[in-house]
């Protein structure tokens, strides 16, 4: 694409193009159709610009914020300032599927809770991204925050294509997406294809977090979701479709997190019921025993609820709602095989003043009463998500691409 002007100056213009791996829910108000507006993608971008700027900042918390209002804009109060890139999706080529979405597969219909009946954007989609540059707001950015701030959105953008998604889900590996061109007024910024073989993905996830093996992992040094030494990173084998590989992690997951009906999964498979004191602890809380702890699966996201027998419900969750640590993310390789590429990023798990809620219900014929409600001291252990990526790597084939600690 040719460089455009602005009156006397010359604009950049990034261009990066995704195909859609795995089924994307991302639409209207209503769900029924899909659609990808700008707003949607410019969210995320920021999302992998705040998880990689941390580390590549230093670990200052303020640098980051400060940044990001030049990249992105900010809003906030009398402090309005326009944004250094504005983002354009065009030229698309998106199929979309109005009709309800159902599969029910095990593993999949687990990992995607609560979207059947949506309309959702089809496999093999292409999306095209562009961002602009605003040449009156480039004079006013001094040289050194230009350049740290250029090439940040474009390891976002690399980002996007290796460890995320877009709509709801992505971190359960819906709507994952695969960078297939990354130019910079015209000038290929990456090889093609991206990451296509195994060995060029490790490299390029090691350039990407080489700043974060230098940003040690605590809960005050990592303040929100980004990339630390605590980050951990492992791939599964090759499957011949991407449902194939998202069905098979959403197996395991359900293995490794679900004590079962009557102690079977899959209607026949024996629980292993690595969880019991979960479990337990739940059927402790209904019948009205006192718990001074909360169930170790928090780690994996907030709200956790279980449905129990006899009409009882209980729901888990803080203030803030807390979404989980663990992204999900299918790979198309150059030979058309697909792999999972499965992330930890560890952080401060809860705000400061927040806890964790819990409450039971009674869903009777006459209505729901609400029994009673706590407020628990969060402990949170990441080691449970690392057990849940060791079995991965056990159970799928799979390999460890980045463990620092």
């Amino acid at each position: 694409m040719e460089r455009e002007k602005e009156g006397s100056g010359e604009m950049n213009i990034i261009e990066a193009c995704y195909v859609v791996n795995t089924k994307m829910f991302l639409g209207s108000a209503d769900n029924k159709f899909a659609e990808i507006r700008p707003p949607s993608f410019k969210g995320v971008l920021r999302f992998w610009f705040r998880a990689l700027a941390l580390a590549e900042l230093g670990g200052d918390k303020c640098e980051v914020e400060r940044l990001e209002g030049i990249l992105f804009g900010t809003a906030r109060g009398e402090n309005v300032q326009k944004a250094l890139y504005s983002l354009k999706i065009e030229g698309s080529d998106i199929l979309d599927s109005k009709g309800g979405y159902g599969d029910n597969r095990p593993g999949i219909a687990y990992l995607g809770y609560g979207l059947r009946g949506r309309g959702f954007i089809e496999q093999n989609s292409k999306i095209k991204v562009l961002l602009i540059e605003n040449f009156g707001i480039k004079r006013k950015v001094n040289e050194g925050d230009y350049e740290i701030g250029k090439k940040l959105l474009q390891n976002s953008l690399k980002a996007i294509g290796i460890f995320g998604g877009l709509g709801s889900r992505s971190r359960k590996g819906f709507g994952s997406l695969t960078l297939v061109k990354l130019e910079e007024n015209g000038q290929a910024q990456i090889n093609f294809p991206y990451c296509g073989e195994i060995d060029e993905l490790k490299n390029e996830i090691n350039q990407l977090l080489e700043k974060a093996m230098e940003l040690e992992y605590t809960d005050d040094n990592i303040p929100y979701t980004a990339f630390s030494k605590g980050t951990k990173i492992i791939i599964t084998r090759e499957f011949d479709s991407s449902t194939e590989v998202l069905d098979e992690i959403g197996k395991e997951m359900i293995r490794y997190r679900s004590y079962g009906r009557r102690g079977k999964i899959f209607n026949e498979e024996k629980s292993e019921k690595i969880f019991e004191d979960d479990h337990n602890l739940a059927y402790d809380y209904i019948k009205g025993k006192n718990t001074n702890k909360h169930p170790t699966r928090v780690v994996f996201g907030l709200p956790h609820n279980y449905f129990l027998s006899a009409g009882w419900i209980i729901n888990i969750n803080s203030t803030n709602r807390r979404a989980s640590p663990l992204f999900i993310h299918i790979h198309k390789l150059q030979n058309g095989k697909y792999i999972g590429i499965l992330t930890l990023i560890p952080a401060k798990f809860l705000k400061n003043q927040d806890g964790i809620e819990i409450s039971k219900k009674r869903v009777r014929a006459r209505g729901i009463n609400l029994v009673t409600q706590s407020k628990l001291k969060a402990d949170i252990d990441y080691k449970i998500i690392k057990g849940f990526l060791d079995r991965i790597v056990d159970k799928m084939g799979g390999v460890v691409i980045w463990d620092v600690i």
